[in-house]
Protein backbone atom coordinates (compact mmCIF):
# COMPACT_ATOMS: atom_id res chain seq x y z
CA UNK A 1 0.00 0.00 0.00
CA UNK A 2 1.88 3.38 -1.24
CA UNK A 3 0.55 6.26 0.48
CA UNK A 4 0.56 9.63 -2.45
CA UNK A 5 2.88 12.01 -0.99
CA UNK A 6 0.40 14.74 -1.03
CA UNK A 7 -1.47 13.20 1.64
CA UNK A 8 1.39 12.38 3.81
CA UNK A 9 3.24 15.70 3.86
CA UNK A 10 -0.59 16.99 4.80
CA UNK A 11 -0.31 14.45 7.92
CA UNK A 12 2.89 15.84 8.79
CA UNK A 13 1.66 19.34 8.65
CA UNK A 14 -1.38 18.46 10.59
CA UNK A 15 1.04 16.70 13.42
CA UNK A 16 3.39 19.74 13.47
CA UNK A 17 0.37 21.63 13.98
CA UNK A 18 -0.73 19.55 17.25
CA UNK A 19 2.77 19.41 18.21
CA UNK A 20 2.68 22.98 18.05
CA UNK A 21 -0.33 23.54 19.91
CA UNK A 22 0.99 21.14 22.54
CA UNK A 23 4.35 23.23 23.27
CA UNK A 24 2.37 26.53 23.80
CA UNK A 25 -0.53 25.19 25.53
CA UNK A 26 -0.15 27.88 28.40
CA UNK A 27 -0.79 30.52 25.73
CA UNK A 28 -3.11 28.53 23.86
CA UNK A 29 -5.43 27.54 26.84
CA UNK A 30 -8.81 29.90 26.95
CA UNK A 31 -8.46 29.96 30.99
CA UNK A 32 -5.69 29.46 33.33
CA UNK A 33 -5.41 26.08 34.82
CA UNK A 34 -4.97 27.21 38.66
CA UNK A 35 -7.91 29.36 38.40
CA UNK A 36 -10.17 26.04 38.51
CA UNK A 37 -12.77 25.00 40.89
CA UNK A 38 -10.66 21.71 42.35
CA UNK A 39 -13.68 21.68 45.59
CA UNK A 40 -16.36 20.30 43.49
CA UNK A 41 -14.55 17.96 40.69
CA UNK A 42 -17.32 16.27 39.41
CA UNK A 43 -20.37 18.73 38.85
CA UNK A 44 -21.93 18.80 35.85
CA UNK A 45 -22.55 22.50 33.54
CA UNK A 46 -25.20 24.24 35.37
CA UNK A 47 -28.68 24.78 33.74
CA UNK A 48 -29.52 28.34 32.43
CA UNK A 49 -32.99 29.35 33.51
CA UNK A 50 -35.77 32.34 32.44
CA UNK A 51 -38.79 31.15 34.90
CA UNK A 52 -38.07 30.44 38.43
CA UNK A 53 -39.66 27.88 40.79
CA UNK A 54 -42.95 29.61 41.11
CA UNK A 55 -42.54 30.01 37.08
CA UNK A 56 -42.19 33.35 37.14
CA UNK A 57 -40.59 34.54 34.05
CA UNK A 58 -37.01 36.92 34.53
CA UNK A 59 -35.77 38.93 31.52
CA UNK A 60 -32.01 38.22 33.01
CA UNK A 61 -30.99 34.84 32.86
CA UNK A 62 -29.53 32.87 35.55
CA UNK A 63 -28.64 29.34 37.31
CA UNK A 64 -29.34 27.85 40.35
CA UNK A 65 -26.47 27.02 42.89
CA UNK A 66 -25.33 22.99 43.08
CA UNK A 67 -25.28 21.44 46.28
CA UNK A 68 -23.78 17.89 46.61
CA UNK A 69 -26.42 15.48 47.19
CA UNK A 70 -26.99 13.80 50.67
CA UNK A 71 -24.61 10.11 50.78
CA UNK A 72 -23.00 11.35 47.40
CA UNK A 73 -19.46 12.29 46.43
CA UNK A 74 -19.74 12.57 42.42
CA UNK A 75 -24.05 13.67 42.55
CA UNK A 76 -25.32 16.73 42.85
CA UNK A 77 -28.25 18.48 42.68
CA UNK A 78 -29.99 22.29 41.73
CA UNK A 79 -30.44 24.31 45.32
CA UNK A 80 -33.33 25.78 44.05
CA UNK A 81 -33.70 28.50 46.97
CA UNK A 82 -30.69 30.30 45.50
CA UNK A 83 -30.33 31.79 42.52
CA UNK A 84 -27.12 33.56 41.29
CA UNK A 85 -27.91 35.98 38.18
CA UNK A 86 -25.78 35.19 34.62
CA UNK A 87 -23.34 37.97 34.23
CA UNK A 88 -21.76 38.86 30.75
CA UNK A 89 -18.11 40.74 30.00
CA UNK A 90 -17.04 40.23 32.58
CA UNK A 91 -13.22 40.50 33.35
CA UNK A 92 -11.46 37.18 33.30
CA UNK A 93 -7.52 35.76 33.27
CA UNK A 94 -5.18 37.38 31.88
CA UNK A 95 -3.98 35.47 28.59
CA UNK A 96 -0.15 35.18 27.69
CA UNK A 97 3.38 33.27 29.12
CA UNK A 98 3.26 34.70 32.64
CA UNK A 99 -0.37 33.78 33.77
Amino acid sequence: MKIAPRKSSAVLIFLAFLHGVVLFAGFVAPYNPTRQDRDRPYAPPVTVHFSDRIGKFHLRPFVYAQRLREGSFDQYEEDRASRVPVRFFVPGSRIGFSA
